[in-house]
């Protein structure tokens, strides 16, 4: 924290103090302390909202991102209107199929999931799953990701022998990756 303590202040973008300030937002994330994660991260989703506009990537990306500190925060229903948000972005964006709609479908999936909401987690995750295996393709170490919160959904909706289906599938993935 003291680096990027250093580094925002030899900053003179406002491109470059957004990066530093999302960095420390994730580091605190990181450390557990959530609350000023969550105060970073929305300085830094008004600076990037200013400056870039509502539809950008990056405001799609800090919105995820604070949704997901939300979350950890015991908030899951704020964590899926976050990411709900991003979701928008990234599908209004000319690049919808791109790596990052799959990413924002996982996290709105792990956060419905959360918020114990299931048969819509599913469906996002399912559809995470599929976007992932065809972009980064099957043996990927993300779709590994994808098979995991999938287990979990299942798991929290009682359907254990899918649960512990999909995350041997996960873990066998994981264990090729590494």
């Amino acid at each position: 924290l003291a680096l990027q303590d250093q580094a925002l202040a030899l900053t003179d973008s406002e491109g470059g103090r957004q990066v530093v300030l999302s960095n420390r937002a994730a580091t605190l994330d990181a450390l557990g302390r959530y609350a000023e994660a969550q105060a970073a991260y929305e300085l830094v989703l008004a600076d990037e909202r200013r400056t870039l506009g509502d539809l950008h990537p990056r405001v799609a990306r800090t919105y995820s991102s604070l949704g997901l500190v939300r979350m950890r925060q015991g908030l899951p229903e704020q964590a899926v209107l976050l990411q709900r948000q991003a979701l928008a972005i990234v599908l209004a964006g000319p690049h919808a199929e791109q790596d990052t709609r799959w990413d924002t479908l996982l996290n709105l999936g792990i956060a419905l999931t959360a918020a114990g909401r299931f048969d819509e987690a599913l469906p996002a995750i399912d559809e995470a799953l599929t976007l992932a295996t065809r972009l980064l393709g099957p043996e990927h170490p993300h779709v590994a990701l994808c098979l995991s919160a999938r287990a979990n959904a299942l798991r929290d909706a009682g359907r254990a022998d899918e649960a512990v289906a999909s995350a041997r599938s996960a873990l066998a993935l994981f264990e090729r990756s590494y």
